[in-house]
């Protein structure tokens, strides 16, 4: 077999038939036009299939150019589209260009839009803060008081508050005009609070306690803003309670209480210290009340229950505070000064007039303390106090002249008599004379006052003054009837002793018993000397110490009746004189009241006469004065002498 179509052969069985989809898929489309299985056909097969590969393409072509055809339609409408597309490129892009600035317009206007937004906040608020409604302005204008006024009112406050930081702002012309228009609505309002507050005010004048309205107190608090008004209204104060207390003060002198309990004042008109003392005491209770009702009623910074030295803002209140209250209660002083007249016209005696006095101190001190030291009522009192000091002394020294009138004589015990006890007031015998009492009725008032210790002995003075230098008066024109000077000394001793022991219980009166005290040691000085002297008389040796006292130049035994024999005959007179029991008794000073006293004065008459004796003891023995043998001449030594006068005391 030809190798060839051996290998042919072999490699067509060798094909396999199952997996060749290519040949599947040709032999399949063979069976279409080859039938039956000649040698005519093989041999005519490959014609068949090139005729029918040609008829195949001659198909395809058909459907190629039809496809052509349609592809040259496509790429005319290609071009006609890309030219529309061009077209709309162009167009697009111009659009583009135009959207772009409306984009571009779209976007500012948006952001003119939240800028206006934002504006449009913005205004509503500032006219939120800055600005009032038309209701809130007819509020703030109409006749109404009440909570919401006074937000309203601390509202328009803060409003123009806050003005000034726009003024610091480029918004100065909207904060001046804003500004403007709150000072505006503001005076329409303290205008309107103004005229509120006084009629209010005016209600009071029939209670003497009244309740305070806490509107009220709020509108006073909100004219602290506005000096000029508020005080127009506190002077309104000031002259409504002014007449409310005026009448309260004339009612409870008439009429009393509910009732009539309390008993009007003036039932007690007969006991001039109690009608004094419930005057007073309804004052103080008035004013009292009055501070606490001011206090109440007027804005913080004006006082307190105690007025003090305040400040408020930098400004001085207390001052205002003090004001309001003593133009409030000035009105009582011409009704109680008119009765208190009276009564000190009544003369009621010394006592009860220091009494009175001692009340209106008192009182004087306690207002004091509420109203402060300024004041109509303050000067009030202390002028019925110069007043009443001026009776007390004007009848002290009635008192007095009345004691010199009836002076007389003291008796022989050297002690004020009877007679001048029964002259005298009772009051100023108990003060002055009354040595068994510890205490004296108008010093026991006084130190129970008030009065602060470092103030006492200074107001007390003219007191003191008033009572004592009558007394002391008399007692001189007494002792001036006595015959010798130290029955005088002893009287005047006496005198002085009793006074210093009524006084001496009282600090606030030391000076004058310091002064007491040295009259009586001059009159003591006077006592001591002439009872020596009448001692000594007897010996001669008193007329021993003039000569030596005045001794002319030289010796002293040279001189005249100081010769020996003179001076040793004195010698010898004294030391029997001192012998003597009898010569120390010393009558004068036994009268003498103290005992203190009557030991002093014994001890400094001995004392006196051993130093006189001890004087002309020297003078004989010095040896300038040419005595011989002077020792010789006293039997004593000094020292004996000395135990000698001791034991006679």
């Amino acid at each position: 077999m030809n190798p060839t179509l051996s290998r042919k052969l072999s490699k067509v069985l060798e094909t396999r038939t199952d997996n060749n989809k290519d040949l599947l898929t040709a032999v399949e489309n063979l069976s279409t036009f080859y039938g039956e299985n000649s040698l005519e056909a093989r041999r005519n097969l490959r014609g068949q299939i090139e005729k029918k590969g040609i008829e195949t393409n001659m198909h395809f072509l058909q459907v190629l150019l039809s496809v052509q055809k349609h592809l040259d339609e496509v790429e005319q409408n290609v071009a006609q589209m890309k030219n529309c597309c061009n077209e709309m490129s162009g167009k697009l892009q111009t659009t583009k260009d135009m959207s772009g600035r409306l984009l571009q317009q779209a976007d500012q206007l948006n952001k003119q839009r939240k800028t206006n937004e934002t504006q449009l906040e913005i205004a509503k608020e500032f006219l939120k803060r800055f600005q009032l409604t038309q209701e809130e302005q007819e509020l703030l204008k109409g006749p109404v008081v009440d909570a919401s006024f006074f937000q309203l009112l601390d509202r328009v406050a803060q409003i123009h508050t806050d003005c000034k930081i726009l003024l610091r702002t480029q918004h100065q012309t909207a904060g001046l005009e804003v500004m403007d228009m709150m000072i505006l609505l503001q005076e329409t309002a303290y205008g309107k609070l103004y005229k509120w507050v006084r009629s209010e005010c005016r209600k009071f004048e029939d209670q003497l306690n009244p309740e305070i309205p806490i509107m009220l107190k709020n509108s006073i608090e909100a004219l602290k803003d506005r000096p000029g008004l508020l005080n127009y209204c506190l002077d309104e104060i000031s002259s409504s309670r002014n007449r409310t207390i005026v009448k309260g003060f004339l009612v409870a002198l008439t009429e009393g209480g509910p009732n009539g309990m309390p008993r009007p004042i003036e039932y007690y008109a007969h006991d001039p210290l109690r009608y004094v003392g419930d005057m007073l005491a309804w004052i103080h209770q008035t004013t009292a009340s009055e501070v606490e009702f001011i206090s109440s009623l007027l804005p913080k910074g004006f006082g307190s229950r105690a007025i003090v030295e305040q400040k408020t803002e930098g400004v001085d209140r207390s001052g205002e505070m003090r004001k309001v209250l003593n133009s409030t209660l000035e009105g009582v002083y011409r009704p109680f000064k008119i009765r208190l007249a009276q009564v000190l016209g009544s003369q009621p005696g010394v006592v009860v007039i220091f009494k009175i006095f001692n009340l209106l101190d008192f009182y004087a001190r306690t207002v004091v303390k509420l109203t402060g030291e300024a004041g109509a009522l303050p000067a009030a009192f202390i002028e019925c106090k110069a007043e009443t000091l001026g009776v007390f002394i004007a009848s002290a020294k009635e008192y007095g002249e009345k004691m010199q009138r009836t002076a007389s004589a003291p008796g022989s015990t050297l002690v004020p008599s009877q007679q001048f006890y029964e002259s005298t007031n009772q009051m100023v015998r108990l003060f002055l004379f009354d040595v068994s009492r510890s205490k004296t009725e108008i010093c026991r008032i006084y130190q129970s006052s008030l009065v602060p210790a470092s103030e006492r002995e200074a107001q007390f003075r003219p007191i003191l003054t008033a009572l004592v230098d009558p007394i002391t008066q008399t007692c001189t024109l007494c002792a001036t009837r006595l015959t010798t000077g130290m029955d005088m000394a002893v009287y005047m001793i006496n005198c002085y002793n009793a006074l210093q022991g009524s006084l001496s219980n009282f600090e606030f009166v030391s000076n004058q018993v310091e002064a007491l005290g040295m009259n009586i040691n001059a009159h003591m000085d006077t006592l001591v000397e002439e009872q020596a002297s009448t001692i000594l008389a007897p010996s001669a040796l008193a007329t021993k110490l003039s000569l030596i006292q005045n001794k002319p130049p030289g010796p002293l035994s040279k001189t005249l009746a100081m010769d020996p024999r003179s001076v040793s005959l004195s010698i010898q007179s004294f030391e029997s004189l001192i012998r003597d029991s009898t010569a120390f008794s010393m009558v004068q000073c036994e009268k003498l009241i103290n005992s203190s006293l009557r030991t002093y004065a014994r001890t400094r008459v001995v004392q006196l006469i051993y130093d006189s004796y001890m004087w002309f003891y020297n003078a004989i023995c010095d040896p300038d004065n040419q005595y011989d043998n002077p020792h010789y001449m006293f039997s004593y030594k000094p020292q004996q002498i000395q135990t000698l006068l001791d034991a006679a005391v």
